[in-house]
């Protein structure tokens, strides 16, 4: 049981890990979009 919760968070931090990382690259691309915006007027 105890071996089965170990893996249960592992996953978890594993899927929390890969959220933060998409949403890093979602965040870094809206940033590029936005310069390049203000860098056209």
């Amino acid at each position: 049981m105890l071996g089965q919760n170990r893996i249960h968070e592992l996953l978890n931090v594993t899927l929390l890990i890969k959220h933060m990382a998409l949403l890093g690259c979602k965040l870094s691309s809206l940033m590029i979009i936005i310069n390049h915006a203000t860098d056209l007027k």
